[in-house]
């Protein structure tokens, strides 16, 4: 901002504060099977897919049965708040049938209904 040649620079004088970034926790193997073993069918599915596909927890709760694929899951995500959705085309998990889903219907409320 004041990056003169040769002339005062009061922005000097401004002490940077240390960004501390911190280690993201990442459970084992054995604590993500403890959480399934006591989950309901429909959080397990979830929990199966965010460990298929490595989605984020809201682009698996805003899967529509539009977004599926016969080979690929479009999932969507924004890259900042005010900013549009961005899509991304994982693998889809064999499980996963399309055919199980109505039109525009949310994937997550639905994967465990009979």
């Amino acid at each position: 901002m004041f990056n003169f040649s040769g002339e005062y620079n009061p922005s000097k004088k401004i002490e940077f504060y240390p960004i501390d970034k911190k280690v993201k926790f990442i459970p084992s193997n054995e604590m993500i099977q403890a959480v399934l073993n006591i989950s309901t069918p429909e959080l397990q599915d979830l929990i199966n897919f965010i460990l298929e596909t490595v989605a984020r927890i809201n682009e698996a709760l805003n899967l529509k049965s539009r977004d599926i694929g016969n080979t690929f899951v479009i999932l969507y995500t924004r890259k900042s708040n005010n900013s549009n959705s961005v899509p991304r085309k994982v693998p889809k998990p064999d499980w996963l049938d399309r055919k199980m889903f109505q039109q525009d219907e949310r994937v997550v409320a639905m994967l465990s209904k009979p």
